[in-house]
């Protein structure tokens, strides 16, 4: 009779010790999660690494090209395309895109970077900066160097702008690109022989995209919306990518320039989203939860 009385005391106790167990796991088990959970949003690398596999999830238009060839749709459209796949997006426009943004281009950490901007035929970027006399002044080392070029729509044109060359994006530019994917939407940015593409990969950059010479204002924004697409919402690969736009779009009407990119051996690369991260790490997170609570069980 004492044995049993022993016996039924000793089994309540290993159970009311089995319960406290399983609510100290439960609960545990929830504040693991929930902090793993906000360290995975907020600060995990997966969201904000920049190693040769990841691009930081900010992306900028820039839109030089506002004042002569303005289009509304094209940036609701890509910012749309962007911010839907977890993207943040900053947009300048106009007298914004002056020789200092250029400058700072490399610090701001865009992993995305569309460059809406009217270039020459030797890949010089134009800026909405007028050629004034205070500024040629100041500019001069810039201009000897050919760093800076003067730059017109038309040879008539009164107005003349300035334009940055290959060597003002080696030897001017701050900082370093973070493994950043630039898209070139105006003319010759990969025309045969021009060297702006090496000079923004060798600052960093991990894919540039552009045309292989003249292009329509309609017509590159059209491309440029279809290739961003591809890129983001059907997280295709470079190459992939830029084919299917080239097939989509076709070359342009007027000059049969095609898109472009370069290195090519970058032609595999396919840009993550935020939500590809999470989703990752919660999977393995809860995997590993899961793992905890069967071993708990066990030791039941």
């Amino acid at each position: 009779m004492a044995r049993t009385r022993e016996h039924r005391k000793a089994k309540h106790r290993k159970g009311i010790l089995s319960r406290k167990r399983l609510i100290f796991g439960f609960f545990a088990g929830v504040l693991i999660f929930s902090l793993v959970f906000v360290y995975i949003v907020f600060f995990s690398p997966n969201t904000r690494s920049t190693t040769n596999d990841t691009v930081p999830k900010a992306a900028v238009i820039v839109d030089q090209l506002i004042d002569t060839y303005p289009n509304a749709t094209f940036f609701n459209t890509a910012s749309s395309i962007l911010g839907g796949e977890g993207f943040s997006v900053e947009y300048f426009k106009g007298e914004e895109v002056n020789v200092t943004f250029y400058e700072n281009l490399p610090t701001h950490g865009f992993g995305l970077i569309i460059l809406r901007v009217h270039s020459t035929e030797n890949a010089t970027f134009f800026t909405a900066e007028l050629n004034e006399t205070t500024k040629y002044q100041e500019y001069l080392e810039m201009l000897y160097a050919d760093q800076l070029r003067i730059v017109a729509y038309k040879e008539t044109d009164q107005d003349r702008y300035f334009g940055i060359t290959p060597a003002f994006v080696q030897q001017r530019m701050k900082g370093t690109f973070s493994n950043s994917i630039i898209i070139v939407m105006g003319c010759d940015g990969l025309r045969s022989g021009t060297t702006m593409a090496p000079a923004f990969i060798n600052r960093g950059a991990k894919v540039y995209i552009s045309w292989s010479g003249s292009v329509l204002a309609n017509h590159t924004d059209y491309a440029t919306t279809q290739l961003l697409r591809y890129l983001i919402q059907e997280k295709l690969s470079i190459w992939n990518a830029v084919n299917k736009t080239r097939t989509t779009v076709g070359p342009d009407p007027q000059f049969q320039s095609i898109l472009l990119y370069y290195p090519t051996t970058e032609g595999n690369f396919v840009i993550p989203s935020i939500r590809d991260g999470v989703t990752k790490n919660l999977n393995q997170v809860i995997a590993s939860l899961f793992t905890e609570q069967r071993k708990s069980r066990r030791l039941q």
